[in-house]
């Protein structure tokens, strides 16, 4: 009695077709498994790149460089570019740092970006005694820290005052500097009640001490008092 062996060549097509068709319905699905594993890997990196910059400037003050180079050593083990193959980015103005995404280009809308300081506060205030007379008055200044690079708008109306000196508002030529302190001198007398060491600062709802990188109101410092000290 004869008995069958192997496949026809129909069987065989079948069996390839059939393959054909499944594997042609699971490859979408493994090149989003692979898309979102990059994805994942780039955001773990823009982490370890953002803690190593706040240390850096815990310790130097404003990162301003574009590139992680200046990090690797103390900071950071090596330099690894994105899953793509691009170097990630870094933006001093913006306070981010940024994976170009897929494409590896600017403003296209698949950049992966981490804000790496907090939203604009003014950190700390010092009182200096510009003409060293030993007296509160005209011309004196207070050099304002925050914790972003400050927008150089003009201040008038600015929300910035000082009140127990007379309710001083602070004048609209502010000078600015990179390592993320704004200068103001003062435009009205300063009255007796104001001692550094124990006056404040008043940054009121609504003011004008804004992110360089936008000069938007949602990104005003939060209102707040804050002592100002001597330097």
């Amino acid at each position: 009695m004869n008995t069958r062996s192997g496949f026809t060549l129909i069987e065989l097509l079948v069996v390839v077709t059939i393959i054909a068709i499944l594997a042609g319905g699971a490859v979408p699905y493994v090149q989003d498994y692979v898309e979102q594993s990059r994805v994942g890997r780039a955001k773990a990196d823009l982490d370890e790149i953002k803690r190593a910059i706040m240390l850096y400037e815990s310790q130097y003050g404003a990162y301003t460089s574009d590139t992680v180079a200046s990090l690797v050593g103390p900071f950071l083990v090596k330099i690894t570019p994105d899953p793509w193959g691009s170097a990630y980015m870094v933006s001093n103005a913006s306070s981010t740092v940024c994976s170009l995404g897929p494409d590896g280009k600017v403003g296209t809308g698949d950049e992966i970006i981490v804000d790496y300081r907090p939203r604009m506060a003014v950190t700390r205030v010092f009182y200096l005694d510009v003409n060293a007379d030993g007296l509160v008055g005209p011309g004196d200044a207070l050099h304002i820290h925050v914790c972003r690079p400050a927008s150089a708008v003009a201040l008038t109306n600015s929300g910035l005052t000082v009140p127990d000196a007379g309710g001083s508002v602070l004048s609209t030529s502010g000078v600015w500097v990179n390592d993320k302190t704004a200068s103001f001198t003062f435009v009205q007398t300063i009255d007796s009640a104001f001692r550094p060491g124990s006056s404040t600062l008043s940054i009121a709802a609504g003011n004008v001490l804004c992110d360089q990188n936008s000069n938007s109101p949602a990104s005003a410092a939060r209102p707040d008092i804050v002592k100002i000290l001597y330097q």
